[in-house]
């Protein structure tokens, strides 16, 4: 798990400071995602602007990434809690090849609710700066990303719950479950 050490990045010319797990911007150095294009599970072209109107956690993973792997259950578990409330989770797969092959990974893993998108070239990676797996990413209804967490989650924590709440992603209703 990530610690909640302070930290601080240059990106965009914008400094985000980690507060916690998520590193954050103050609303007035919030900035636009790049328009990025990847697949979903059809093979159909999906754009990163096509998610606005609606609270985003996009989370890039990979099959062969083993903290990605083990903490999709509990992002296909929050997928659910925001889908409810107007959110959504996209999970971009970063393997190489086809969609199919990870629909069948996700399969046997028992995850199957999942919004699962493919990004086969890795161009999405590179144009959201994205050093390492898992990378998630908080991006607001006007498709600013507010938050960012290099790292593996637990979705169902307690903890996460509270600052998805905080950032307005979940209302304040829903509760995690306490982890030791």
């Amino acid at each position: 798990m990530i610690g909640l050490a302070a930290t601080r990045i240059f990106r965009a010319g914008v400094m985000i400071v980690a507060l916690g797990a998520f590193e954050t911007a103050r609303a007035e150095e919030t900035f636009g995602t790049p328009d990025v294009s990847f697949v979903d599970a059809g093979g159909g072209r999906v754009d990163l602007r096509d998610f606005r109107g609606r609270a985003l956690v996009l989370n890039l993973w990979a099959t062969w990434c083993a903290p990605c792997v083990r903490e999709l259950p509990s992002l296909e578990r929050l997928h659910e809690s925001l889908l409810a409330n107007g959110g959504q989770v996209a999970a971009l797969s970063v393997d190489r090849g086809e969609s199919a092959g990870v629909a069948l990974f996700l399969r046997e893993l028992g995850v199957s609710r999942l919004p699962v998108y493919l990004d086969a070239t890795g161009g999405v990676m590179a144009s959201l700066a994205v050093s390492g797996l898992p990378t998630t990413l908080l991006i607001d209804p006007e498709g600013r990303e507010i938050g960012r967490l290099e790292g593996v989650v637990d979705w169902d924590s307690v903890e996460m719950r509270r600052r998805l709440r905080d950032y307005g992603f979940l209302p304040l209703g829903i509760r995690g479950r306490r982890t030791p």
